[in-house]
């Protein structure tokens, strides 16, 4: 394939990309890496770094994503809470709430994504693929290796596939999280299945190239046969095609259920990011669907919270952060021109403000923190939390947070 991005060998095996200098000088002009220190919020600059130098709270992060669109008004902002009773009265109380936190960009769901995750804001799917993650800034700090991040994504996004990764100088593949995608993992397996694990790998179109960046399955033998042999021995995964309309949604959300509780209790990551997704089904259904998405949700966010309270490499050790990515319009007809089904930014109160909770070792506990904070402040916390350096972001440590 003629290529910007003419693939390599990695460390740990997977095929990366090496950029062209002609795509690196792009990306350094457009992403914003030459940046100056200034006013409150710290910019990038050769020398500046967040984080680093104290005795880490917590060994562990692990970000649970409220993804698909969620507003406000359904989830933190209703005031019994109804549809996230596991979140707010087994979860909230054990951390600091945030009842203020703000996005801002494209309503895309990896944009939202991303916003948290490289402490950057991102305009649209283009800038999400330029900008490190915390996976990429944790692995570069620490020396950590792929094992020791995850990233579990959804949807047929193909931003989604730079959550894990960027193309950002500097940082890249190598840095990357060993990611898992229910569909692609699906069709991963029926292919493996038929033509054994040496599986070729697709190429992703993504912003007006083609290159391959995301495997059917995670970059490491030993993990890959473990999972074909979790889904082997799930048939009620087997049987279900991927061309399920409204029901992939749900379908994706509850294999990525799955997949983390096979990961956390058997390879142990240190930084995980995983999507819930069940509330994407409000695209194309009623009211109560979408609501009932909600409370699927946060369900599935209280087994996690028990794989954390229960598994020793966690318990007491885990800053847990869960927050949505994006909302959603105002209205609740469908049948009128704007609604809960969309988020086009019809409002930014209902596409942009969303509720957080963080909790575990250095975040203080019964706290609630009412002040404007922003998406973009959560890496820099995770990274002060747990003590790693970070260059090249936008947003500050929630200082209010933190005992």
């Amino acid at each position: 394939m003629d290529s910007e991005f003419p693939d390599k060998e990695c460390g740990d095996g997977r095929r990366a990309f090496q950029p062209s200098r002609r795509t690196l000088l792009r990306a350094a002009l457009a992403g914003g890496v030459v940046t100056t220190l200034g006013g409150n919020r710290l910019h990038a600059s050769a020398a500046s770094a967040l984080g680093g130098g104290r005795s880490p709270s917590a060994s562990n992060v692990i970000i649970l994503g409220l993804g698909g669109g969620v507003r406000f008004s359904e989830t933190f902002g209703d005031p019994k809470h109804r549809l996230i009773p596991e979140t707010w009265g087994r979860i909230r109380p054990r951390g600091t709430y945030f009842s203020n936190i703000w996005g801002k960009g494209a309503l895309d769901h990896s944009v939202g994504n991303k916003n948290l995750l490289s402490g950057r804001w991102s305009k649209s799917q283009a800038d999400v693929a330029y900008r490190a993650s915390l996976f990429e800034h944790y692995r570069k700090a620490t020396g950590a290796d792929a094992r020791s991040t995850w990233c579990a994504v959804w949807g047929s996004d193909v931003g989604n596939h730079f959550l894990g990764f960027s193309l950002q100088p500097g940082y890249g593949p190598d840095y990357g999280a060993l990611m898992s995608h229910p569909r692609s993992l699906m069709e991963w397996w029926k292919k493996a299945k038929k033509e054994g694990m040496k599986v070729e790998e697709p190429d992703i179109p993504f912003v007006g190239y083609t290159r391959r960046v995301f495997p059917y399955a995670p970059a490491d033998e030993e993990i890959r046969e473990d999972l074909y042999d979790l889904i082997s021995d799930t048939p009620e995964f087997q049987d279900t095609g991927l061309d399920l309309g409204q029901d992939a949604t749900l379908w994706e959300q509850d294999m990525n259920r799955l997949l983390i509780r096979r990961v956390l209790t058997r390879y142990q990551p240190r930084v995980v990011f995983l999507g819930f997704c069940s509330m994407d089904v409000a695209h194309e259904s009623g009211f109560d669907e979408y609501c009932d998405g909600i409370a699927a949700a946060d369900r599935a966010i209280a087994e996690v919270f028990d794989v954390v309270e229960s598994e020793p490499f966690y318990k007491g050790k885990t800053m847990v952060v869960i927050t949505p990515e994006i909302g959603r319009d105002q209205g609740d007809d469908p049948a009128q021109p704007v609604s809960y089904q969309q988020h086009t930014g019809d409002t930014e109160e209902t596409n942009h403000r969303h509720g957080m909770v963080v909790y575990g070792p250095g975040i203080k506990a019964g706290h609630q923190v009412d002040r404007r904070v922003e998406q973009i402040d959560i890496l820099p916390t995770i990274a002060r939390v747990l003590d790693f350096p970070i260059q090249g972001v936008d947003g500050k440590v929630l200082e209010d947070a933190l005992v």
